[in-house]
C-alpha cells in the first residue's frame, strides 16, 4: 500500500519546499493521481502541515480520484504539535 507523508510548510494553495520553491496543490495533483491510479485506488497521504485540508482541491467528481485517504491538521498548526502528533500517529 503506498504512502506519502508531507512534512514541511503548507498554505491553503499549496506546499512550501523553501524560502524560494512552493508547489501549489495543482500541480500536485497529477503525480499522486498517477500513484494512485497505478495502486487501484490505495493511495494514503499524511500532511503534517498547516491547512492540509485545502488537499481536497485536487479531488473532483469527474475525474480519478488522485488518493484513497488521508489525514493530516486543517488549520495552522506549530511545528510541536504537529510532531507530537505523528509521533503519536506513526
Amino acid at each position: 500500500m503506498p504512502y506519502l507523508h508531507f512534512e514541511m510548510h503548507g498554505s491553503p494553495d499549496g506546499l512550501q519546499l523553501s524560502n524560494y520553491e512552493f508547489v501549489s496543490w495543482e500541480e500536485l495533483k497529477e503525480p499522486i493521481r498517477d500513484i494512485n491510479i497505478r495502486s487501484s485506488n490505495y493511495l494514503y497521504i499524511s500532511l503534517s502541515t498547516c491547512h492540509r485540508g485545502h488537499l481536497l482541491k485536487l479531488y473532483n467528481h469527474d475525474e480519478p480520484c488522485p488518493f484513497f485517504g488521508y489525514i493530516g491538521p486543517i488549520e495552522t498548526v506549530n511545528y510541536i504539535e504537529a510532531e507530537i502528533s505523528f509521533v503519536n500517529y506513526f
